[in-house]
């Protein structure tokens, strides 16, 4: 079972650490591609000395990809991050011949089965969640910080067209017809369904949730763990806008949660990023 992500130095290296951890105390046989932006994160993941943790070198990368560097300089560094996210699922498949991929943000946490995520799309080319929010934000109907691809000709036709589309363009703003960084781009599996082949947008509310949809969904514990609705297990927490703000205070997003989401989302959470910022995760 295979996931993705990518990450540079800095918090967001203290937050993937999290989400690696949990995705391999939740199935000890998943396997983690990353994507190194830097020298630091490479070393870091090799030190990991774990077969389950691939690191990807950028140079590698850029190599396999040769129009990525050719627009680098035109975009901020966030924007040539996001720039390269169609492509690595696309290089997962050319390089390591993977059947299905699923790309998290590093913000992620995983606290239930994720084999739950590939029988979700099993008869499906690619995956997406619906952010479930009415008017549409300016990012776009679906978010990306959690998409399922499988090595099909359905999912390789759409990455072929989305490489080239954030390749034009990718900026972190509101752009032609909607775009929204490599995001809003996914607006066009709703508003033409029959474009691509293979689409299905998650019906399982336990897979990327996160604080922009929480409120539309109740969230309890049963028998340890945690559950959405009542039925669906939580797979996956998006910890979008997290941050400490101080040594043991933080700031759970700027998206309004509820005291029971703070009990049973965020102190577990703050519990592994503490642990990740002062290095002992992996102890």
């Amino acid at each position: 079972m295979s996931f993705c992500t990518y990450f540079n130095e800095g918090i967001y290296m203290t937050k993937a650490n999290v989400c690696i951890y949990t995705l391999l105390k939740q199935d000890p046989k998943a396997k983690m591609y990353v994507l190194c932006f830097d020298h630091f994160v490479f070393n870091a993941m090799k030190n990991l000395k774990d077969d389950r943790v691939i690191p990807i070198k950028m140079s590698d990368f850029e190599k396999k990809f040769p129009q990525l560097p050719a627009i680098k300089n035109t975009r901020t560094k966030k924007e040539y991050f996001v720039t390269t996210k169609p492509f690595l699922p696309d290089y997962i498949f050319q390089e390591y011949g993977e059947d299905k991929t699923v790309f998290v943000d590093a913000d992620m946490a995983f606290w239930g089965d994720p084999n739950q995520i590939f029988d979700v799309y099993k008869n499906y080319s690619l995956l997406v969640t619906d952010h479930e929010l009415n008017p549409l934000p300016r990012a776009g109907r679906f978010n990306v910080g959690l998409v399922g691809f499988k090595n099909d000709q359905n999912c390789n036709v759409f990455l072929k067209w989305w490489e080239k589309k954030c390749i034009k363009w990718c900026k972190w703003d509101v752009g032609p017809n909607g775009a929204f960084a490599e995001q809003g781009y996914l607006n066009i599996l709703h508003n033409q369904p029959n474009k691509f082949g293979g689409v299905l947008s998650c019906p399982h509310t336990g897979i990327n949730l996160g604080p922009w949809n929480i409120a539309k969904h109740k969230v309890s514990k049963k028998a340890g763990n945690i559950i959405v609705d009542g039925h669906h297990d939580l797979i996956t927490y998006h910890y979008h806008e997290f941050k400490m703000t101080g040594p043991d205070t933080f700031s759970p997003t700027g998206w309004k949660v509820t005291t029971n989401d703070i009990e049973l989302l965020y102190k577990p959470y703050v519990k592994l990023f503490k642990k990740s910022r002062d290095g002992k995760i992996w102890e």
